[in-house]
């Protein structure tokens, strides 16, 4: 999936609590904060309070 694909896709679910998988295999779940040309960043649900930028090459999953 191209970069464009991916950045249309987060937008789309701003606000939203997703679960991403990075191409590395780790999910991570939150609401989509903010996206940029280059990152999605996450307001984390549940115990962890740290924010995370996570580069494209990864796939949402909407809960």
């Amino acid at each position: 999936m191209s970069v464009s694909r991916y950045y249309n896709m987060c937008n789309k679910y701003v606000g939203r609590c997703v679960d991403i998988k990075t191409h590395d295999g780790h999910t991570h779940r939150g609401i989509i904060d903010r996206v940029t040309s280059d990152r999605v960043f996450l307001r984390p649900v549940g115990g962890n309070r740290n924010y995370g930028g996570y580069g494209y090459g990864l796939s949402l999953i909407h809960i």
